[in-house]
């Protein structure tokens, strides 16, 4: 499914906790971090295609914040590199 895999993705290259809580966020659940039996029943009851946009809008602006931080970390790796990976994993996750 394509929310797993946008979860799977963001968490491996951003560390667990990141899309979880934004999952917990979209569906109201506490932000523990932790996807549990009451985050995926919530979750359940959501369309997972606006999941997935929640998730999309949430990562860029994560990746916006890491680049207006940190940018000379970014330098090396290309910022248009991670734009490409985000905007990638949205429309594939999409289909």
């Amino acid at each position: 499914e394509g929310l797993a895999l946008m979860t799977f993705d963001w968490a491996v290259n951003s560390g667990g906790s990141k899309p979880a809580k934004c999952i917990q966020k979209f569906v109201s659940a506490k932000q523990d971090g932790v996807i549990g039996p009451k985050t995926l029943g919530l979750v359940a009851e959501k369309n997972s295609q606006e999941i997935i946009e929640y998730m999309y809008d949430s990562r860029q602006k994560y990746f916006e914040s890491l680049i207006v931080n940190n940018l000379s970390d970014w330098k090396p790796f290309g910022i248009q590199l991670w734009w490409h990976v985000v905007i990638f994993m949205f429309y594939w996750c999409s289909c």
